[in-house]
């Protein structure tokens, strides 16, 4: 074991140290950039030729799916056969007359956002900066502007942190699809249309032009963050193309001498180093390491003038999601899509500046914050890593938790005539609370309080001092009790053996264990994946081929029902089936909830094989003295 440690701590020491390889397990050494942590959010827009034709977020694809589509009903209606005004038609229209980088960053710094990106390339392959490599950009077309180049210029002399998003792997199908062979007009622009046969999957120059593409932006801004969207896990792309232009950004980034944030959602496996992103959703629980929520205000992501769900497009509900997010060691990046001449809709602003107005006065419960052992109390618990799955807004009588330094941070979202009763900062919950004083953020009233064993209560002062939610500033001692973290990965000497099954267990305590998610990532047989039984409780999901995560994903706290729970009359255990056998590359047990205390310290994990035979056993504790080492040493523990 102490081998084991010190290695670890070595390998972090090193991190930056030497160049990077093109190797994922090499590339895992990158140390997550603390910054975006800090941040906590952000701001970005979608804007290109789509927000011309304001009608669908795929336009550009979309116009080309036949007689019977409806977009394709729609362009004929309004601008007239594909073949005569094509997608790349569009292109004089784009004339941005009211863009201005500089205002887009001073609005962005008023709604309360902390670090800047500029969309640089959606899936129709227009280049919305200085591209060298196609003739199809926002330099050398109209608006004639390098849009990335000064979001990047005011970002900076704002002293924001500055990124990108890539959303160009996907561009070799995105035409293709409903194009090809040719229907249309894209041998007026073949730079444009990039038609491949999609059942072929990406050429090989088209992917060594990806490669090329990113690089330059990369290297053209020197970008703090970059994200990318869907694409690059298909065949074509694999390890060779993804993995070398992420060492690529690495080693860049130590010749800059500043950590980057490669923020991905699929078709990259340096699991460890990167922010992982889900897109409009969210997790249901406290997730190390950071993970970021990348959402949009308006469904369409481009403007599409469109009625908008009256709910979303309020400060409102960003500031709960925000809220909510940041509870559970999460980013938001929010989108917003701007209209054709590159102003923003006039009460979309106003909303998002109610939600900055917020963070004026409350930002110290947000930013720079870390989450507490719990992430909240109530009757709202929503998130299961799924996209387009935000949840609902947060109520009176849901509290989320931040912490900084000493301080604990109570966040009640919504405003109360009555008290708060808090259930986690109870004696029976903590026995060794003692409170020195609570105050409101934004309030100079004294604050009431009572500290019972099954509650601490809290009651509001006369006046709110602002909108939506409310802080309460804690401190005192006890607050902060040594606990098992709710993040557990076991990365130690995996077995050679396929396994076929976990089996989670607590000796020696009757008394009920459980669990959120669990997840073992290996090599297996990705066209297998989807022949789960639905009567499995263990649900699978594909991270890059031939990669296969196999997750039982149940997402709970204790006041959410969907978690997985041993039985109470025996030694608490659970099984989790893999859905098919595979050898584990890494292993984590995320979101423990009752019995966790005493699972960090006498828990183990044991993998079966086909027959049932135990082949391993990881031993919680041992784990958690590696992983607690790791951290400490980073400096990212408390």
């Amino acid at each position: 074991m102490k081998q084991v440690l010190l290695g670890m701590v070595l390998m972090a020491g090193l991190a930056g140290a030497e160049e990077y390889r093109a190797d994922w397990n090499d590339l895992n050494r990158y140390p997550q950039a603390e910054w975006i942590s800090e941040a906590k959010f952000g701001l970005y827009w979608h804007w290109n030729y789509n927000s011309i034709a304001g009608f669908n977020g795929w336009y550009g694809r979309n116009m080309y799916n036949g007689p019977d589509g409806y977009v394709f009903k729609y362009h004929k209606e309004k601008h007239g056969n594909p073949a005569e005004f094509g997608y790349k038609d569009f292109a004089p229209l784009f004339t941005a007359e009211k863009f201005s980088a500089k205002q887009w960053v001073e609005d962005a710094e008023r709604i309360g956002a902390k670090f800047i990106v500029g969309m640089a390339v959606h899936h129709d392959g227009f280049d919305l900066y200085d591209s060298s490599y196609t003739p199809w950009n926002s330099v050398d077309k109209p608006p004639h502007i390098d849009v990335i180049g000064e979001l990047a210029k005011e970002a900076r002399k704002k002293g924001f942190k500055f990124g990108a998003t890539s959303h160009l792997a996907w561009n070799w199908t995105y035409f293709s699809s409903f194009m090809y062979p040719d229907k249309y007009d894209a041998k007026e622009a073949p730079e444009l249309y990039n038609i491949h046969d999609p059942e072929k999957g990406p050429s090989e120059a088209w992917v060594k032009e990806w490669y090329a593409r990113t690089t330059e932006l990369i290297d053209k801004y020197e970008l703090d963050f970059l994200w990318f969207d869907f694409g690059t896990k298909d065949k074509g792309f694999s390890d060779q193309y993804t993995a070398k232009l992420t060492a690529h950004y690495y080693n860049k980034s130590v010749e800059w001498g500043k950590t980057v944030a490669l923020a991905t959602k699929i078709g990259f496996e340096n699991r460890k180093s990167q922010v992982h992103g889900v897109e409009h959703g969210k997790f249901g629980y406290i997730r190390y390491p950071q993970w970021m929520s990348d959402s949009t205000l308006n469904k369409g992501w481009f403007y599409m003038g469109a009625e908008e769900d009256p709910k979303q497009i309020t400060g409102e509900f960003w500031l709960y999601q925000l809220i909510d997010i940041v509870s559970k060691n999460g980013t938001l990046l929010l989108n917003i899509g701007p209209q054709a001449d590159g102003s923003w809709k006039e009460e979309w602003k106003q909303e998002l500046f109610r939600m900055g107005d917020w963070l004026k006065l409350n930002g110290e419960a947000v930013y720079g914050t870390k989450p507490w052992h719990r992430y909240g109390e109530g009757p709202t618990h929503d998130g299961d890593a799924e996209h387009y799955n935000l949840g609902r807004n947060l109520t009176k009588d849901d509290v989320r938790f931040t912490r900084k330094e000493n301080v604990l941070y109570a966040i009640v979202c919504g405003w109360r005539n009555e008290p708060i009763h808090i259930r986690s900062l109870g004696k029976n919950e903590l026995p060794d609370l003692g409170i020195n004083s609570i105050t409101m953020l934004g309030s100079g009233e004294r604050i009431k309080w009572d500290l019972k064993d099954d509650a601490l209560r809290i009651s509001f002062p006369e006046k709110p001092p602002c909108e939506y939610a409310y802080v309460f500033k804690i401190e005192g001692k006890g607050l902060f009790p040594e606990r098992a973290p709710e993040y557990l990965p076991v990365h130690v000497e995996p077995p050679k053996e396929k396994v076929a099954a976990l089996r989670i267990s607590l000796p020696g305590h009757k008394q009920q264990l459980s669990i959120a998610e669990v997840v073992a990532v290996g090599r297996s047989n990705w066209a297998k994946i989807n022949r789960v039984p639905e009567a499995e409780i263990t649900m699978s999901s594909c991270e890059t081929d031939p990669m296969l995560a196999a997750d039982l994903n149940m997402n709970g706290h204790p006041n959410m029902h969907s978690v997985a729970r041993s039985e109470t009359e025996t030694d608490p255990w659970m099984l989790v089936t893999l859905p098919e056998p595979m050898n584990i590359l890494d292993l984590e047990v995320l979101g423990g909830m009752e019995n966790w205390d005493a699972f960090s310290k006498n828990g183990k994990i044991e993998a079966l094989d086909a027959d049932g035979k135990v082949i391993h056993t990881w031993r919680v504790k041992a784990c958690l003295e590696v992983q607690k080492a790791a951290t400490d040493y980073l400096g990212l523990s408390g």
